[in-house]
């Protein structure tokens, strides 16, 4: 058949892709860049020689003095660079795990709560971005600034630069601000996506103190397919999809683009009057490759992603119509192997990641263009020395360097790190989680990051307690650092302090339904937060000053029932979020005890599903509270509107033989809710898309 002979040639297809992105990268002269995250969504404020008037366009049109009253302590600043049916036979895919600290435990038995969206869920999403799939499927909130915006993820109330975001391991925040853009990648470039809050520093080191989210490559499933999406707005995408396995090897390969006008019409507050989005076109592609090997005790594989994204940057409306444009070009690599012997596991990552990032606005005389390198090798063990005790050990170095013009030179950073992690399985169900991590930054000097997490199970499979303590920290963004002028290379890492506890009860009654509660608390301290303030006329520096105090709950449930062929899904998602600032940035600051800007004390999700033989209907409901878009709550916006949101789809299936056909129809703002995540910053009414995937499955 032509699908055994499949592997050889897309493998060497990969090695040929590796190398032909490699040198085109090197050569890349590309231009568009990020657009500035507006000061309500910073952690720091930006140097203020970017404040001069004819750079104001730049920051989405809001004028310098109500953008350092809005200053939110506790996220990361953007600046000049921003990074703006079930099928048979299915074969999961093994990922590549740079940081191999996770132990070998089913979810429920962990000291942390483990969220995953799989390959079916991710279907729902063929024509969406990466942010549409986290918002709707995991307890968190996506501050998104609409189509061709910034979309940043915000865990527990922190900004984007305290979750790290890891591709087979390797950290894709971007290292000059510490944080990425989810609106650059398409959701279908993705296997599987996984969300950890409070994930701990010692299991992942720097970024993680409000948590993790884990993207896999590779494809879920076995065989072949194509997709062809249309929407509103210009919307067109395309994409295929590839798995083969033969003897010891599994091949897969993936590619998608998308281009897309986002000219969506909105009613303009300020003009009073119905307007439609401008210079918000946006197009890119995707290609992505795996090829794992397993033999016996001998496990390899190595993945490569690539892919660039370019279009215009709306900004705010209340700047008007803007020129601004943004370039981004991506290559990253991972690759592993693993020996087992006896009750050993031995293991070995590497990765290698560059991205190009432009910005240009020649009405602003804005030219911001840099190349960011990240370079890792992970080496350690995993071992069972008894029916009780497993330990993890691991040695760790890197090293990240930018050459921006934005800096007066190439700067980088080094890194090592040493990380020792385990469980220890008590009687009567207990298990205990120790950790201690250890990082040395050839900038800031060392960071120790323990842990502790406890796990008891009372009946087996049913009622589940856990908990833990962790002492977490984020590096300085090499924006924080080196930036010119006004960068502080003295700088300290932010420093967390977590505690949470939570309970899960899972009940299944025969093959007929299941259902599932779970609830977490949590109380983080952070402490040494950066902040940029002005020190010398239009020069700000960062320091080491801000202090924020987050808890909270988050409730979850779900439910499945199994009846006369069809299967009911329902989940409800609630989050009650406290984050304030307890560090007053000027004597007598009003802000103090306040909820943080863009922070809603309550959010609640509900999606529902239900499936018989071919056919799949799907809704989701996503309800964010009133925000705040300044520090001390004095703008005549605050507080923002409460809104609600409901999308919903339905998908088909036919099959003849081994191929098979999936149409799927899906409605985004159903009800045309009118409504801005962030101040100025509108999203769609109704949209819809239109998907039709053909593919072919091979018999087992």
């Amino acid at each position: 058949m032509l699908l055994t002979r499949i592997p050889l040639r897309i493998f060497s297809l990969l090695i040929v892709y590796a190398l032909m992105s490699a040198e085109g990268l090197v050569r890349a002269q590309v231009p568009p860049a990020p657009e500035l995250m507006p000061v309500p969504d910073l952690i720091r404020i930006v140097p203020q020689h970017l404040f001069k008037p004819g750079l104001l366009r730049f920051f989405s049109g809001t004028d310098a003095t109500s953008m350092k009253r809005s200053i939110v302590l506790g996220e990361k600043p953007v600046v000049p660079t921003q990074l703006s049916a079930t099928l048979p036979d299915t074969v999961h895919l093994e990922e590549i795990r740079v940081e191999a600290t996770r132990l070998f435990l089913e979810d429920r038995l962990h000291a942390v709560r483990i969220y995953r969206a799989d390959s079916t869920r991710a279907q729902h999403y063929r024509g969406a971005p990466l942010s549409s799939v986290i918002e709707n499927e995991f307890p968190l909130m996506v501050r998104n600034y609409g189509p061709a915006g910034i979309s940043s993820i915000s865990v527990r109330g922190f900004g984007p630069g305290q979750t790290q975001i890891l591709w087979e391991g390797i950290p894709v925040n971007h290292p000059m601000v510490g944080q990425t853009d989810l609106a650059l990648y398409p959701a279908s470039t993705f296997s599987s996506i996984e969300f950890v809050p409070g994930n701990s520093a010692a299991a992942y080191g720097s970024g993680s103190i409000a948590g993790t989210v884990h993207l896999g490559s590779g494809s879920a499933w076995r065989g072949a397919s194509v997709t062809r999406t249309v929407g509103d707005y210009g919307l067109s995408r395309a994409g295929m999809d590839i798995t083969e396995v033969a003897g010891p090897f599994t091949v897969s390969m993936g590619a998608s683009g998308f281009s897309t006008q986002n000219d969506y019409s909105y009613f303009d507050r300020i003009r009073q009057r119905d307007s439609r989005r401008a210079n918000a076109d946006k197009e890119a592609f995707s290609l992505n490759g795996r090829v794992a090997y397993a033999n016996g005790n001998w496990k390899a594989g190595s993945a490569v992603w690539s892919g660039y994204n370019r279009g215009g940057v709306p900004g705010s409306v209340i700047a008007g119509r803007t020129a601004a444009r943004q370039n981004d070009n991506w290559l990253r690599w991972a690759g592993n192997a693993e020996y087992r012997h006896k009750t050993t596991r031995y293991y070995t990552h590497g990765y290698y990641s560059r991205h190009n990032l432009d910005y240009l606005d020649e009405r602003s005389r804005i030219d911001s263009r840099s190349t960011s390198h990240a370079t890792g090798l992970t080496a350690g063990l995993t071992s069972y020395i008894s029916r009780r005790i497993t330990l993890n050990g691991l040695l760790q170095g890197g090293r990240q360097w930018i050459d921006t013009n934005n800096y007066d030179r190439i700067r980088g950073r080094t890194y090592g790190a040493a990380a020792l992690t385990g469980v220890v399985e008590l009687p009567g169900g207990f298990r205990l989680f120790p950790g201690l991590r250890s990082d040395l930054y050839s900038d800031f000097g060392l960071a120790l990051s323990p842990s502790i997490g406890i796990n008891l199970e009372l009946f087996d499979h049913i009622l589940t307690l856990r908990g833990q303590y962790s002492n977490d920290f984020s590096a300085p963004s090499m924006n924080d650092l080196f930036w010119s002028p006004g960068g502080n290379p003295d700088l300290k890492p932010e420093r967390g302090i977590s505690v949470e506890a939570g309970v899960s009860l899972a009940w299944k009654y025969r093959s007929l339904f299941r259902i599932a509660l779970d609830g977490t608390a949590y109380r983080t301290t952070f402490r040494d937060g950066i902040r940029w303030s002005p020190v010398s006329g239009s020069v700000w520096s960062p320091a080491n000053v801000a202090g924020l105090m987050a808890e909270g709950i988050e409730l979850n449930q779900e439910f499945t029932l199994w009846l006369a062929g069809v299967r009911l899904d329902v989940f409800n998602m609630w989050m009650q979020t406290g984050i304030s600032s307890d560090t007053p940035r000027f004597e007598g600051d009003p802000a103090v005890g306040l909820q943080l800007p863009y922070v809603p004390v309550r959010t609640f999700k509900t999606g529902i599903s239900v499936s018989h033989r071919f056919f799949t209907l799907f809704g989701n409901r996503i309800y964010t509270g009133e925000r705040f878009t300044t520090a001390d709550h004095s703008s005549p916006l605050d507080p923002l509107d409460s809104f609600t949101v409901i999308n919903a789809g339905i998908t088909a299936t036919v099959g003849w033989r081994n191929f098979y056909t999936t149409a799927g129809l899906t409605f985004r703002n159903m009800f045309d809710e009118e409504y801005e995540m962030i101040a100025w910053y509108p999203m769609p009414l109704s949209n819809r898309e239109l998907s039709i995937t053909i593919g072919y499955r091979p018999r087992k």
